[in-house]
């Protein structure tokens, strides 16, 4: 399924990365956190980005 998603990404002039993306958050303390969350696909055209999560089925609403 992925290789399906990532080929019609490419058809359609997308530049597309697959890894992590780093998020930044504060806790209860107001202390910084990096965070990693991984992410199928960072895709990008021009000027905008779209994170992509491919999944088959999502058994609990918290994914």
């Amino acid at each position: 399924m992925e290789n399906i998603i990532y080929n019609e990404l490419i058809y359609r002039g997308f530049n597309v990365e697959v890894g992590v993306v780093e998020i930044n958050e504060r806790n209860l303390n107001g202390n910084n956190i990096k965070k990693q969350l991984k992410v199928d696909f960072v895709c990008t055209k021009s000027f905008e980005k779209f994170y992509i999560q491919s999944a088959f089925s999502i058994i609990d609403e918290k994914n």
